[in-house]
């Protein structure tokens, strides 16, 4: 009986503290899905299978695009509106502009780097694992 009342109060406190971690990047998570409707030079997207579960698990996502000062501001923004929920956050700048930003969150991590005209866009966000037996 305590065994499976232990069982209970674990799945409920995961219920509640998971999610948090999983919608901290929301506005990153928007406008990497405008920027893949977009025109796009390259577009890679990854999907990866845990040994052991069912469905996939992890999925990466690579954008390669044309920049523009609309993008590159959507983009910024988004990160920025995302930045207090980060874990880790890198920006660098390069001649007053941000050349690179890079996001870590709990399930997943963000980069966008800026090099001469075109912008790359990596994603790697991965599906908490929970075995309760």
């Amino acid at each position: 009986m305590k065994k499976r009342y232990f069982k209970v109060k674990v799945a409920l406190f995961l219920a509640v503290i998971m999610p948090t971690g999983m919608y901290a990047q929301e506005n990153i998570k928007a406008a990497i899905k405008k920027c893949e409707k977009m025109e796009v030079i390259e577009a890679d997207i990854v999907r990866y299978k845990e040994p052991g579960l069912k469905g996939l698990s992890r999925t990466t996502v690579l954008i390669k695009m044309m920049t523009s000062p609309e993008l590159e501001k959507m983009l910024e923004e988004a990160f920025h509106q995302d930045s207090e929920k980060a874990t880790q956050a890198v920006e660098q700048k390069k001649e007053g502009r941000i050349s690179h930003m890079y996001y870590k969150f709990d399930y997943a991590n963000y980069s966008y780097t800026i090099s001469n005209d075109t912008v790359n866009i990596q994603a790697n966000e991965r599906t908490p694992l929970i075995r309760i037996r």
